[in-house]
This record gives structure tokens, C-alpha cells and sequence, in this order.
């Protein structure tokens, strides 16, 4: 998991873009398809595409779809979510191949140094059930069959990881962000996990950058690499705009205490005493989902009923007023 340190924001949630990629035009149950590598392009973003002359097929990148097979578990259902749809029930996503070569997973940024604050991701229908039940080269996850570990079956230490890899003017950044796409890693086998439903992946912690990169590591390894099929789905790729990068510091900037952050159901606020305040949470499109008015310095705030994800907590006290990005898990 990424520890953030969460500071105040210089601008309110309207200045993030998000790619939903529901204008991206597609007939029915299809998926983008070039013969000549020609990457595709978001309002915030460009999307690089790999075709492989050769072998006529789809080699690397990425490929907006909107396929919903959630039935096939075989190669021949690539481009298709285990959620069969997008996030929040939407027609188009977006399926990565990592492909033979590696390396070709990029996102090149329209405005450079901005920040990517993150996307919402999932397994492909193929890819899940086969780390789930194994298929082809690809072992069941778990399973301890050929790995001569002596460990007993169900106990393999499996794990399937996307990690992201910030770039700016051409220079590989130090950070990191790392998300598993499966992990039986756990003491209790209860907790090993395979992701089927869409997860965020936040990636504020690389900070401004031209472009990012993505790759696949697996613990299940073979004599040409990762066995497991290195696919996987994203959705709302949102960036922020410079103006949004910082901590805004004035002096009339309100004094409050917020936590825990990240959180499940609800947040605390303490103000200074006395104090009462106005707030709001806005999502990552500027749109406020929640608003009330605190009498109390000290209250607790029932968010239970939002999604997991990005949000924007907005708290005004006269003419004092502080903007704190919030999480959801």
C-alpha cells in the first residue's frame, strides 16, 4: 500500500480532467483495432498501441473496448473485464496488453508536468480465471503442483503486480506505485485475493511528470517469462493540472484536523474550539456528493455511502476555508 501525505490543495477538484473513454466511438461489443501502431488520444492523454505485422495481432499497449464476455475464460476473450463492464456500470473501458517485449504499456500526458492523480483498475476476464483455476502455461495461484516448494497445496506465495513509473523531461523518476492485481501472499489463505471488481490505483505520489509507463510482474515465472496472461483493465484515467499540485498555505487558510485518511465509512473533523463550519465533498469531476454544516468543533461525517475513490473535502468558517484531498477505500 502507498502511505501519501495528504496536504491542502491550491485549487478546487474542477481543474482534474478525467478520460472516461465513453466518447471514444464503438460498435457493439468490439474493440479498437489498427494495423499500423497508431496510438489513440483522450482530452488528457495519448495512449500508445502496438500491432505486430508478423503474426497479425494485437502485440502491446492499450486498446479501448467495451466487450462484456465475463462467460469466456480463453485467449480468444482478450479485451474483456471480469466486471463485464466498466467502472460505475459504463459502456467503454480500456484493456492493457503488455505484450512479448515489454515496455510498450505508455501514456504520454497532453499538458506536460502535470500530475496523474490515478485510475480505476481490474482483471481481464481471461486473465482472472486463469490465475483462479490455471489454463494453458499459467499456474492455478496457490497451487504448490511443480514448484517443488514443499509447501503444502494451496500455500504458493503467488502474486500478479502493476507497477507505474513516473517520467519527467525524458528522466525516469525514483517513485514507484505498485498495485497487486492478485496476491496469495497472506499467513491466513482467507485473505489471498484475486481483484475482480474495479479498484483505484492513486499515483499522486509521483508527482508532476510528462508521461508514465506501466509493467507486469508475476511470481509465476517460466522459461519466456510470466505464465499468468499479462492483461489487465483500466477506466478514469484522471490527471490534475500544475495549479492543483502543492499545499496552498495563507492566512486564512481554517485550522482542522481530518482523519482517518484514507478511510472506509466516515471521517473525523476537529476545529479549533469554538469553531463551526460549512463543508463539502466534491469527486473528482468538481461535482459535490455530500454537503452539510457542522455546529460542533468536533463531528463526525457519515460517508459510507460514497464509492471508494478520490474525493475533495471543502470546509469554509467565515471567511477562512481549507480544501483537503480525502480517500476512500
Amino acid at each position: 500500500m502507498i502511505t501519501l501525505a495528504l496536504g491542502i490543495l491550491s485549487a478546487r477538484a474542477q481543474t482534474s480532467t478525467v478520460a472516461d473513454f465513453e466518447s471514444l466511438v464503438l460498435g457493439a461489443d468490439t474493440f479498437y483495432e489498427t494495423h499500423t501502431s497508431l496510438a489513440w488520444n483522450t482530452n488528457n492523454a495519448t495512449f500508445r498501441y502496438f500491432w505486430d505485422a508478423t503474426y497479425s495481432l494485437w502485440d502491446a499497449g492499450f486498446a479501448y473496448t467495451n466487450k462484456n464476455n465475463t462467460t469466456n475464460h480463453t485467449y480468444t476473450n482478450l479485451y474483456g473485464a471480469v466486471t463485464g463492464k466498466g467502472y460505475n456500470n459504463s459502456n467503454n473501458y480500456v484493456t492493457a496488453s503488455q505484450g512479448y517485449a515489454g515496455q510498450k504499456m505508455n501514456v504520454k500526458l497532453a499538458a506536460p508536468q502535470e500530475t496523474v492523480s490515478g485510475f480505476y483498475v481490474t482483471n481481464t476476464t481471461y486473465g482472472y480465471y486463469t490465475m483462479l483455476n490455471g489454463g494453458g502455461p499459467g499456474r492455478e495461484f496457490g497451487d504448490t503442483l511443480y514448484t517443488h516448494s514443499g509447501l503444502l497445496p494451496g500455500n504458493f506465495p503467488d502474486w500478479f503486480r502493476l507497477s507505474i513509473y513516473g517520467y519527467k523531461n525524458g528522466v525516469k523518476k525514483a517513485d514507484t506505485v505498485a498495485f497487486y492485481l492478485a496476491d496469495y501472499r497472506f499467513a491466513d489463505n482467507n485473505q489471498d485475493y484475486i481483484v475482480n471488481s474495479w479498484k483505484w490505483v492513486d499515483c499522486t505520489s509521483l508527482g508532476s511528470v510528462d508521461s508514465i509507463s506501466m509493467q507486469l510482474y508475476s511470481s509465476d515465472i517460466g522459461q519466456y517469462g510470466i505464465n499468468n496472461p499479462t492483461y489487465f483493465c483500466i477506466d478514469n484515467f484522471t490527471t490534475l493540472q500544475p495549479s492543483t499540485v502543492g499545499i496552498a498555505k495563507n492566512s486564512d487558510e481554517l485550522a482542522a484536523s481530518v482523519y482517518p485518511n484514507p478511510f472506509n465509512a466516515s471521517l473525523n473533523i476537529v476545529m479549533a474550539p469554538g469553531s463551526t463550519a460549512m463543508i463539502s465533498v466534491l469527486d473528482i469531476t468538481g461535482k459535490i456528493v455530500h454537503h452539510e454544516d457542522l455546529a460542533e468543533q468536533k463531528a463526525t461525517v457519515n460517508l459510507g455511502h460514497l464509492q471508494a475513490g478520490i474525493y475533495f473535502l471543502e470546509m469554509t468558517s467565515g471567511n477562512q476555508k481549507t480544501t483537503r484531498k480525502i480517500i476512500k477505500h
